[in-house]
């Protein structure tokens, strides 16, 4: 009925949701330029542009959010890796230095300011030149990144090693827009590759040294052995001098020797019926006793030069061997010889049988009754046998148990014994020929027990047991 005040009575209520819809449109921007990306868009009413507006603007804080929550990744991410980071923007002058940066140059937030000379200033003059000429190879598109290592100096004076690491970006015109990234601090591994250097160097020095020492050793050592080996040949030749010569000797010896021998037994025998002094007979007979000691001295002799010589590795049974022992050489009545368990093993047999007959004869001859007992006996510890030829004669005094392992050394007086001395000098030199040792044991109630080890050979020696010899 009144239509023009109806249409003017709408008009005023379409302005006023269009100027609030509006008002709400500008809040939210203002909400969005402080931040608040959670903000909701208002709901536009009857307005076709308002509601491409606030379609708009919705799609503006989705990715605004989306972007907050990337960076905010993206600076966790670079707190974790304690890198600094450095963002330059060449078309406006200016270059974003984050706290870690400036803290790896010992300077708080507030101490360098945006300017790309922050970075350029603090270069190592010895750097400079380097650092510069590829940055500027990267951002000209020479390389696909940027990667450097050089020094910066710090707030303290001293320069900070770090590596940089970066990227350019273009707009679509293929001009330079940013460029882009991070600083790790090398101080520390540049300080211990310095340190290792160090060392490497001292080794060296070392080892060229150590190395011109063992030269003049080496070389010291070469002419040693070449006197030594000169010696060596020298001493052989003097060795088979010396055994030729008493192989001579021997024998222009024992020629005059056999002479007098039987010369006094003629003798002896033509003058049997004058010979009334006694005295006189025992002249004779300690003549005659005097050239078997020469015999014997000869023999022994000979036998001490050849002491070592001729070893041929065998299987001896030294039970038999022995044995063999006992019946070569006259064992008086009274005596009797006692084996325990001996070992058969791989060794020079002859030598042995040299060592054990002259411990043996000796138990015999130098007792002190006309009966006795000499038991031999050997035990196994670990790469060798200890062999024990034992008596119960009056034993030997502990002053001389060394001095009887000398050559000529006998404990009675010469005019009352005609044995050598040579036979234990001879069991000596035998033992220890072979790396073996030998010595005396007696007890306080008398007996002599001759211990002597005795090395196993390379084959596996095994002890066998038996009945006793007697």
């Amino acid at each position: 009925m009144y239509p023009s005040l109806f249409m003017a009575e709408a008009r005023p209520t379409a302005a006023t949701n269009e100027e609030r819809t509006l008002r709400d449109i500008l809040r939210f921007v203002d909400r969005l330029a402080s931040g608040e990306y959670a903000a909701r868009p208002p709901l536009p009413v009857g307005n076709d542009t308002a509601c491409l507006i606030a379609h708009a603007l919705t799609r503006l804080a989705t990715r605004l959010r989306e972007e907050r929550h990337a960076n905010g990744r993206f600076q966790l991410a670079m707190e974790g890796a304690n890198d600094g980071l450095w963002d330059w923007n060449p078309p406006a002058g200016r270059t974003y230095y984050s706290c870690r940066w400036k803290g790896m140059l010992g300077y708080e937030e507030h101490e360098i300011g945006t300017g790309p000379e922050e970075w350029e200033e603090r270069l190592h003059p010895e750097d400079r030149e380097r650092v510069t000429a590829e940055l500027h190879a990267h951002v000209e598109g020479r390389t696909d990144h940027y990667e450097s290592i050089y020094r910066l100096r710090h707030k303290a004076g001293h320069h900070v090693w770090v590596l940089a690491r970066g990227r350019t970006f273009y707009d679509a015109s293929g001009v330079v827009v940013r460029v882009v990234g991070t600083h790790v601090d090398l101080t520390e591994q540049k300080r211990l590759e310095e340190e290792l250097a160090r060392a490497r160097d001292e080794l060296e020095r070392r080892v060229e040294a150590r190395t011109a020492e063992l030269t003049v050793a080496n070389e010291a050592l070469r002419a040693s052995e070449e006197r030594l080996r000169e010696k060596s040949e020298h001493l052989q030749q003097a060795n088979e001098e010396l055994q030729q010569f008493l192989y001579v000797v021997a024998h222009d010896l024992k020629g005059p020797l056999r002479a007098v021998s039987h010369l006094s037994t003629v003798l002896e025998e033509e003058l049997d019926e004058r010979l009334i002094d006694p005295a006189d007979r025992r002249h004779l007979g300690l003549l005659r006793g005097r050239v078997q000691r020469m015999h014997g001295l000869i023999d022994g002799l000979l036998a001490y030069s050849r002491a070592g010589r001729g070893a041929r590795a065998e299987r001896v049974d030294v039970r038999e061997l022995v044995q063999a022992i006992i019946e070569s050489y006259p064992i008086p009545d009274g005596f009797v010889v006692v084996c325990g368990d001996l070992p058969v093993l791989h060794t020079d047999g002859l030598h042995l049988r040299q060592v054990l007959a002259n411990l043996l004869t000796n138990a015999i001859e130098h007792h002190h009754r006309r009966e006795g007992q000499v038991c031999i006996t050997a035990l196994e510890h670990g790469d060798h046998f200890e062999f024990s030829v034992a008596d119960d004669g009056p034993g030997i005094p502990v002053e001389y148990r060394e001095r009887v392992f000398e050559m000529f050394q006998t404990l009675r007086a010469r005019d009352h014994d005609e044995r050598t001395g040579i036979g234990l000098a001879l069991v000596r030199k035998l033992v220890e020929g072979v790396g073996g040792r030998v010595r005396i044991d007696s007890g306080d109630e008398g007996g002599c027990d001759f211990r002597f080890t005795w090395p196993k050979s390379p084959c596996t020696a095994h002890v066998v047991s038996g009945p006793r010899t007697g």
